[in-house]
C-alpha cells in the first residue's frame, strides 16, 4: 500500500515541478483522477467477483507470481528469493516489495499498485507527447481516451507482469530520447545496457529492445550522435551476452521445449518439421485465438464476467 501512496505523491510532485501552465495542471489533474477512480470502480467489481468464486486471483501466471511472492516472504531473505526465481523474477522482485510495505498479504494490494502503475504511465506519457502534440486539448484527449480503455484497465486487474512491462517501454523510450536528443551518447548506451538487464528479468523475449529502440533513436538524432557511440554500442552488447550467459542458455532451451510443445497441432497444417518450428512461437505468443478465446471459460483458468465486459 505504502508503494503505492509513493508512486502517487512521485506522479503529483513531477506535475507541481513541470513547466506547464496552471489551467494546464489543474485539467490534467481531473483527467487523472477520472482514469484512477475508473479502475478503482472496476478493480472493486471484479475482486467482488472473484471473492464470490472462491478465488483471490485469475490463477495461471497471476497464480504464480502470488505464490512465489509469498514464499520470497517467508524466506529470510524475500528479496534475494523473488529476483531468483524462473518466471519474471522482476515482476515477483515488484510484487513482494508491494505486499512487504502493505497492511496483510491479500493480493488486492497488487491490483492496486498496477492501478497506479498506469496511473505513473499516463503522467509520463502525457509529458512525453507534449513535446511533439502541441494542442494540449488534443493530448489530454488522447490520455483520457486510452485511460478510460476497458483493456487497460482489464491487464491491470489481471496482476500480470504486462503493466510493469509497458511502464518500463515508455520510461525507456522518453530517457533514451532526452539523452540522445541532448547528445549524451554514452549514457544513453549504459542506459540500455542497465534497461535491457531489467527486461531481460521480466520478459526475456524483450531483453534486446533497449538496443532496437537506441538504434531507432540513433537514426533520428544522428547529427547529434558521435561516432564512438558505435564502438559503445558494440561492447554494450558484448558485455550483455557474456554477463547474461546461462539465462541465454536457459532461454534458448525453453525456446526449443516451447516450440516441441506447440507445434504438435501444427502437424495437421503442415508435414514439413522445420516448417512447424518455426511457425510454433507464434502461436505460443498469440495464445488460443480468438474464436477459442470467446468461450472464456473453456480456455482460461479462471474468468469473470466483469473482465469480459472490459475486453
Amino acid at each position: 500500500m505504502l508503494i503505492s501512496v509513493f508512486l502517487l505523491f512521485i506522479a503529483a510532485l513531477f506535475i507541481y515541478v513541470s513547466k506547464i501552465d496552471k489551467y494546464e495542471k489543474s485539467f490534467l489533474i481531473k483527467v487523472l483522477i477520472v482514469i484512477l477512480l475508473w479502475n478503482f470502480i472496476w478493480l472493486v467489481f471484479v475482486q467482488a467477483e472473484l471473492f464470490y468464486k472462491g478465488v483471490y486471483t485469475y490463477g495461471s501466471d497471476a497464480q504464480y507470481y502470488y505464490d512465489q511472492a509469498l514464499i520470497a516472504i517467508e524466506s529470510s531473505r524475500p528479496f534475494n528469493t523473488a529476483i531468483h526465481s524462473r518466471l519474471a523474477p522482476l515482476y515477483v522482485f515488484f510484487e513482494v516489495l508491494v505486499l512487504e510495505m502493505s497492511p496483510n498479504l491479500s493480493s488486492i494490494w497488487i491490483k492496486i499498485s498496477n492501478v497506479v502503475l498506469v496511473e505513473v504511465f499516463f503522467v509520463i506519457l502525457y509529458f512525453w507527447l507534449r513535446r511533439y502534440v502541441k494542442n494540449k486539448n488534443l493530448t489530454l484527449s488522447i490520455i483520457l481516451m486510452f485511460g478510460l480503455n476497458g483493456i487497460v484497465t482489464w491487464t491491470a486487474l489481471r496482476e500480470l507482469k504486462d503493466t510493469l512491462f509497458i511502464l518500463l517501454v515508455l520510461i525507456n523510450l522518453s530517457v533514451l530520447d532526452y539523452l540522445l536528443r541532448n547528445g549524451r551518447s554514452l549514457l544513453a548506451v549504459l542506459f540500455s545496457v542497465g534497461m535491457s538487464i531489467l527486461f531481460f528479468y521480466l520478459r526475456m523475449f524483450a531483453t534486446a529492445l533497449p538496443f532496437g529502440l537506441l538504434i531507432v533513436f540513433i537514426i533520428a538524432y544522428r547529427k547529434e550522435v558521435k561516432k564512438e557511440l558505435f564502438l559503445w554500442f558494440g561492447l554494450a552488447i558484448l558485455f550483455i551476452a557474456v554477463l547474461q550467459r546461462n539465462r541465454i542458455r536457459w532461454f534458448y532451451t525453453g525456446l526449443l521445449y516451447y516450440a516441441g510443445r506447440f507445434k504438435e497441432p501444427l502437424e495437421a497444417v503442415t508435414n514439413n518439421v522445420l516448417l512447424q518450428y518455426i511457425l510454433a512461437p507464434f502461436r505460443f505468443i498469440i495464445g488460443p485465438g480468438p474464436i477459442r478465446a470467446l468461450a472464456s471459460s473453456d480456455v482460461f483458468v479462471v474468468t469473470t464476467n466483469v473482465g469480459n465486459i472490459l475486453i
